[in-house]
């Protein structure tokens, strides 16, 4: 008969702990051992009967012990489950938030600093007009595997897809040098990379424009009601989004901001000036960011210093001398776009003086 209360006993502390939640098992397993108590009590003293009661304290301890062993075991499996679910799709440090949180929705952005990457395939429409949904969709899954792969190999975040655009961040509480660096070397691994598949793929090629740009940026949940995506939100990422598109005008690739090689000597840029952007009212010194230094070779470092000349001409309103120097560039690379750019606004400027002059640049669009 013992045996059996106590069998009894231990079952159901199993099941109250295995059904309930911790907190509220723990609440009925205190009341059960109780009345446990107070009925061996009530049998020694009225029928003399002894009923142990070190025995169901043992076994509660260690139904408790098993059953939470049992819980966290079941727990990590799901938060693996749910990492290896949805960390194809949002960036894993939302999957962490999701899961810690369970699932609850945490909305407090976070002011940061860092950079913002901005691409986007030049000859995207014209496929799309070309080719199938489906033809398509491939055709993007291997271009994307170019961009990802640079991105998360250098400590980057994807924050955003859309089309055959995509927007990438590296941020961190204070401003790190590191982080600006790792995003260039990102950058030109993707530009190489694309360069190699369009070499591999004439038919579908997929030329590809990068926009660079450091400061801060406030990063979190951004949605309403059911629908929330992680992303960066804040003037910066105009910004680079505008500095994507410059390259469309200076028939370049990889276009930065200074502030983004501000204090780094590992890269190889040309200076393109002080740039206003389309819609914005404060100019910004941009560059194009050529190779890192180890990678340049004597041509590019003969043309940096080549378009520096032209370009300190073209700022002191030295036409003619400017002309001469981007002249002399496009004699050696006659398909060099910021040469192109500047000796036709150099040439303009010859016919027609401008009235008034501060060495800013005008983006004539986005």
């Amino acid at each position: 008969g013992t045996l059996s209360v106590l069998f009894l006993f231990g079952f159901v502390l199993s099941l109250v702990f295995l059904v309930l939640p911790d907190r509220s098992a723990a609440v009925v397993a205190s009341m059960l051992i109780f009345f446990y108590g107070y009925g061996a009590y009530y049998l020694f003293k009225i029928k003399g009967l002894w009923m142990p009661l070190v025995v169901p304290l043992v076994q509660a301890v260690l139904v408790c012990g098993v059953v939470l062993l049992l819980k966290y075991v079941e727990s990590v499996k799901e938060r693996k489950i749910l990492k290896e679910a949805f960390g194809k799709y949002v960036p894993e440090q939302v999957v962490n938030d999701f899961v810690n949180n369970a699932g609850k929705e945490t909305a407090a952005s976070k002011l940061l600093y860092g950079v913002c990457m901005d691409t986007d395939a030049e000859k995207y429409t014209e496929l799309g007009g070309r080719l199938n949904p489906t033809e398509l969709r491939l055709l993007m899954n291997d271009y994307y595997a170019i961009l990802f792969k640079p991105v998360k190999q250098y400590g980057g975040i994807v924050s955003d897809v859309k089309g055959d655009a995509m927007l990438a961040i590296w941020a961190a509480s204070t401003a790190l040098s590191s982080q600006r660096r790792q995003a260039c070397f990102a950058a030109l691994e993707i530009i190489k990379a694309a360069e190699y598949h369009n070499q591999h793929n004439h038919e579908f090629q997929l030329p590809t424009r990068i926009g660079l740009h450091a400061g801060e940026m406030t990063l979190g949940n951004v949605g309403a009601i059911h629908h929330y995506e992680y992303r960066a939100v804040g003037d910066m990422v105009n910004i680079v989004s505008r500095i994507q598109g410059a390259n469309k005008y200076f028939r370049t690739r990889l276009l930065l901001s200074e502030t983004v090689v501000d204090g780094l000597d590992d890269f190889l840029v040309r200076p393109l000036g002080k740039i206003l952007l389309a819609g914005k009212l404060t100019p910004i010194v941009l560059a194009e960011l050529m190779a890192s230094k180890k990678d340049a070779n004597d041509a590019q470092l003969w043309l940096c210093e080549g378009f520096a000349k032209g370009l300190l001409a073209y700022e002191l309103q030295e036409w003619s001398t400017a002309c001469n120097h981007f002249s002399e560039i496009l004699q050696v690379f006659p398909d060099d776009g910021p040469s192109h750019f500047f000796l036709n606004l150099c040439q303009n400027y010859k016919l027609t003086p401008p009235q008034s002059w501060n060495g800013i640049t005008h983006m004539p669009g986005k």
